[in-house]
């Protein structure tokens, strides 16, 4: 967002793209860069990402399952692109 607000949308949007690609289920990537699209006029791609956003599952997070872990041993709360992989 740092990228767009200094008025380098075309590298904020490569930013985006670059960490939807990473994880295509990643729901913060997906929505700033559907926002993104839309204020720059691209509203059909930005509502085909909407659509997509809308239809991924939604993970509850460690705390909304009284801190038990997902199924999978995860914790279910996902490091954000930049933030450092660490225990919680």
């Amino acid at each position: 967002m740092l990228l767009e607000q200094g008025g380098r949308a075309p590298e904020a949007e490569s930013a985006y793209r670059e960490a939807v690609a990473l994880d295509s289920s990643d729901r913060d990537a997906l929505r700033v860069l559907a926002d993104l699209l839309a204020r720059t006029g691209r509203k059909q791609e930005a509502q085909a990402l909407r659509t997509r956003l809308r239809a991924l599952p939604v993970r509850p997070s460690l705390a909304e399952r009284g801190g038990v872990p997902a199924a999978d041993g995860s914790s279910g709360e996902e490091s954000k692109p930049g933030e450092p992989d660490t225990p919680r």
